[in-house]
């Protein structure tokens, strides 16, 4: 864990990403608190940085869950990145298939980025496969 050292390894003098210098030894943030990936030296070890699915609550010094189905956010209630496969409404992560039975990965309710086998997206959308449709090639 040790990233630059003194005296032949036995006192560190900085440390590696995910880990602070502490009293002469390199410790991992999560021992600040839990889900901490990322933190600095200061005042015996500062989280600044929290893994997938969690925010820094530096009110409560704490790493906090996101909202059920974000990736990233920014607090307890505002999703910065959804979970593949949903979009974020405002307020909550929401099923794609929810907005359209098709919709595999989408920005918006009405904005499809990946659509189910048997059809094909187009322009947002996610159109049906069949063989009295003249981009069929799209269907493979």
């Amino acid at each position: 864990m040790w990233q630059n050292c003194v005296n032949s390894g036995l006192v560190a003098t900085s440390c590696w990403t995910g880990s602070f210098l502490f009293n002469s030894l390199c410790t991992n943030c999560s021992t600040i608190t839990s889900h901490c990936t990322a933190c600095t030296n200061s005042s015996g070890g500062t989280c600044t940085g929290c893994s997938t699915t969690y925010f820094y609550d530096s009110g409560n010094a704490v790493c906090s869950s996101c909202i059920t189905n974000c990736d990233s956010c920014v607090d307890g209630s505002t999703c910065t990145t959804c979970t593949s496969g949903y979009y974020y409404d405002g307020s909550t992560c929401v099923a794609c298939s929810s907005a359209d039975s098709n919709f595999v990965t989408c920005s918006s309710s009405s904005v499809a980025t990946g659509c189910i086998a048997g059809t094909y997206l187009s322009n947002g959308s996610c159109l049906s496969c069949n063989l009295l449709n003249s981009t069929w090639t799209n269907c493979v």
